[in-house]
């Protein structure tokens, strides 16, 4: 099921929303500043240094070296073809992966279309997926450890739709509603926003919105295509 369509005339982030190659490597040159993203986009948060296996298990292809800049825009920026994918440098332990399309952005993550988040969570022991679209209010979060599912949620407000709700929530996502609450008095309770995916983030691993206050990260990551099943 498609939930919205990416809008060409869409605004892209703004620098406040936006938030054998070898990552990291200081010798490639251009826009070195970690770049902050988050709103209007989707992303992973695997539990690995390794930012080379991290793209060799999303299966990565023609992969270059590319600075926060570069790689941020391009996934933000796409809209037809090949979607591409963005490999952060290591942020306190963990690689992040931006993901750009549709397609990606919708993936429930259980091995029907790109990711299968149960097998890279038994390759690195934690993986984890964001998603956030104003447009529609699609707002998503998932964790899954050893190849188990903890967690995973998904509000798409237009609709007032739970996509999914499976897991105990934690404490960031506040008194939200729950599936088992759409036949009562909805009033009782929140409605996530993007907000809400960013402190979820926070509290399992990392808020990317805040990365561009970071002057201690890599300047470069990696930029290739995701293999589309």
């Amino acid at each position: 099921m498609r939930f919205f369509k990416q809008n060409r005339d869409e605004a892209p982030p703004t620098d406040d929303e936006a938030g054998s190659a070898s990552a990291g490597d200081d010798s490639t040159t251009g826009g070195a500043s970690p770049v902050g993203f988050g709103y209007k986009g989707a992303w992973l948060a695997i539990l690995t240094e390794d930012t080379e296996a991290a793209a060799e298990a999303l299966r990565v292809i023609d992969a270059h070296v590319a600075s926060w800049a570069e790689g941020i825009d391009a996934a933000y920026e796409a809209d037809q073809g090949r979607p591409p994918v963005f490999v952060t440098p290591v942020v306190d332990g963990w690689t992040l992966a931006v993901l750009s399309g549709s397609k990606l952005f919708e993936d429930d993550g259980l091995g029907g279309g790109a990711l299968d988040l149960a097998s890279l969570s038994r390759r690195f022991g934690e993986v984890q997926k964001f998603a956030t679209h104003r447009v529609v209010e699609y707002q998503e979060w998932q964790r899954w450890v050893n190849g188990s599912l903890v967690r995973r949620y998904c509000w798409i407000g237009e609709s007032g739709e739970i996509r999914f709700d499976e897991g105990e929530p934690i404490s960031a996502e506040g008194n939200l509603l729950r599936a088992a609450d759409l036949g009562g008095d909805w009033e009782a309770f929140d409605f996530a926003d993007e907000e809400t995916v960013m402190a979820v983030a926070a509290e399992w691993s990392i808020n990317p919105t805040t990365l561009d206050e970071r002057d201690d990260l890599p300047p470069h990551g990696l930029l290739g295509f995701l293999v589309q099943p």
